[in-house]
């Protein structure tokens, strides 16, 4: 008896609300604004609950941003797409102020180099410290020919290699 009671009650509920017309159950363009809201605001048709302020600099500045990235590094937007923003995001604020300074620095090529010395102080010694040989630039810093430096980058990157094996890092990033 109850199991047709609650089948009862149940029609009784949908024949309600099929013969009554309710305008709030119609799509809308906009987010519904609830009766005890001040203000809603919204973002692409979606209502924004927290975090405010990083949405309205993100529609602001996002788009101008991704186009910035993409061309002077040579992306298009499905690269740009491809990158987890959110991770690196996550990874570049657990840095210290002192190290995301110096990964900004890097990623701009505004690391203190020979060759970025030399663009201030001309008469400045621009040769690298490791060979006397080059110009020391990003790329010759990580490219350097000399044997001690040859050696040390071997021995960091294999110590670097068996540290993030200890995590359980996959086989194909190991061995790119």
């Amino acid at each position: 008896m109850l199991k047709l009671d609650l089948n009862d009650i149940a029609d009784t509920m949908a024949t309600g609300f099929q013969s009554g017309y309710n305008p709030l159950y119609e799509p809308s363009e906009f987010p519904l604004f609830h009766p005890l809201h001040v203000a809603t605001v919204s973002i692409n048709n979606s209502s924004i609950t927290s975090k405010l302020g990083h949405m309205f600099y993100f529609a602001v500045y996002a788009p101008t941003l991704q186009e910035t990235i993409c061309k002077n590094l040579k992306w298009d937007a499905m690269t740009f797409d491809h990158i987890n923003w959110d991770a690196h995001e996550a990874a570049f604020t657990s840095l210290t102020r002192y190290q995301q300074i110096a990964v900004s620095m890097l990623v701009h090529n505004l690391w203190n180099s020979g060759n970025q010395c030399k663009q201030h102080i001309p008469a400045a010694d621009s040769s690298c410290a490791s060979c006397h040989h080059d110009l020391e630039t990003i790329d010759h810093i990580f490219n350097c020919p000399d044997h001690e430096t040859l050696l040390n980058q071997t021995a960091s990157y294999s110590s670097f290699l068996q540290t993030i094996s200890l995590f359980q890092t996959p086989h194909q990033i190991l061995q790119a």
